[in-house]
C-alpha cells in the first residue's frame, strides 16, 4: 500500500503524526509512506518515510485527523493514539502503538548542536497567539527563574514572539533557533518548562524531565506523559469542574486579567520541584 499522508495543522499536531507513521510502518512494514504537511522538517532523517513510490503505483491520498479528541468523555486516552484510531478505522488497519511517545530522528550533528553552557533548563513562557488560555504571565514566568536553582534557556517561533515573555536571567532564544535546533536544545537540555506545547511532547521523545503549566483548559490524560509534572487545576473552579474547557481565550479572569485556573499554580512552588528535581 502506498500512502500519503497530509495535515497542516500546527507543529505540535504534526509532531503526533510522527508517532502514527512511526506504528503503520512498524505494523506493516511493505508501506510506502510520503508526507505532506506544515512541518516537513520534522520528518527529516525518518527512516519509516520512503523516498518515493513505484513508477505507476496507486497512491492512497488521506487527510489526517484526529476525531478521537471529541470522544474524550467515553474513554482515557492520548493525543498519541488520534491518529492511529483515525487511519485504522479509515483502511480497516489494526496499527497499534509502539511507544508512548513521538518519533524524532536527530542526526548526530544535531545532537551536538549546543551552543548553551550545559547544564541548563529549556523553558517556553509563552506560546501561540491563537491560544491565549494556555499563557501563564510574566510575573510568574519570572519569579520561577528567580526562585530557581538552575540556569533556563528561553524558545519560541519567531511568528508567535510577541506572545512570549522577555525575561531577565536567561539565555534568550527566542526566534533564534529553527524547529530542529530548538529541539537538539531539548535534547541537550536537563529538563523542560512550559505550557501545552511543541516541547512537552518533544522532551517526552527523549525522556526528559518536564513540568507542564497546564491549568484547566485540557484533559490531562490528553496530553501527560510518564514522569511528567503534569501541573492541571481540573477540578477547581466551576468553568473547568469536570473536565478541560478547551478554549482558545479564557473567559474567567481576575482584575489583572490572569486566568483563574493558572492563577492558581504558585509559581514559587514551581520552582521547588525544579529544585527537587
Amino acid at each position: 500500500m502506498n500512502l500519503l499522508l497530509k495535515n497542516h495543522q500546527s507543529i505540535g499536531d504534526i509532531l503526533m503524526l510522527t508517532a502514527c507513521v512511526r506504528d503503520i510502518k512498524k505494523w506493516y512494514p511493505e508501506f510506502n509512506i510520503r508526507v505532506s504537511t506544515s512541518c516537513d522538517t520534522l520528518f527529516e532523517n525518518n527512516p519509516y518515510i520512503s523516498k518515493g513510490f513505484p513508477p505507476g503505483a496507486t497512491v492512497i491520498d488521506i487527510g489526517m485527523e484526529y476525531p478521537l479528541i471529541h470522544k474524550l468523555h467515553e474513554k482515557d486516552v492520548h493525543f498519541l493514539h488520534g491518529f492511529i484510531e483515525f487511519i485504522n478505522e479509515r483502511l480497516s488497519l489494526r496499527v497499534k502503538l509502539t511507544e508512548f511517545k513521538a518519533d524524532i530522528h536527530l542526526t548526530d550533528k544535531e545532537k551536538l548542536y549546543c551552543p548553551i553552557e550545559k547544564p541548563y533548563w529549556v523553558m517556553v513562557a509563552g506560546g501561540k497567539s491563537d491560544f491565549t488560555a494556555k499563557h501563564w504571565w510574566t510575573g510568574a514566568w519570572q519569579k520561577v527563574v528567580d526562585k530557581s536553582k538552575v540556569k533556563f534557556v528561553t524558545i519560541g517561533g519567531k511568528e508567535h514572539a510577541e506572545h512570549h515573555c522577555r525575561l531577565k536571567h536567561v539565555t534568550d532564544m527566542l526566534g533564534k533557533t529553527t524547529v530542529r535546533e530548538a529541539i537538539s536544545l531539548i535534547y541537550n537540555s536537563e529538563g523542560v518548562i512550559g505550557p501545552v506545547t511543541f516541547a512537552m511532547h518533544v522532551a517526552a521523545i527523549f525522556d526528559k524531565k518536564c513540568i507542564v503549566i497546564a491549568g484547566g483548559r485540557e484533559h490531562w490524560y490528553w496530553e501527560k506523559y510518564p514522569g511528567h509534572q503534569f501541573l492541571h487545576t481540573i477540578g477547581s473552579l466551576d468553568c473547568c469542574k469536570d473536565a478541560g474547557c478547551w478554549k482558545n481565550d479564557c473567559d474567567n479572569k481576575n482584575d489583572k486579567g490572569h486566568q483563574k485556573c493558572l492563577e492558581l499554580i504558585n509559581p514559587e512552588k514551581v520552582a521547588e520541584i525544579i529544585n527537587g528535581l
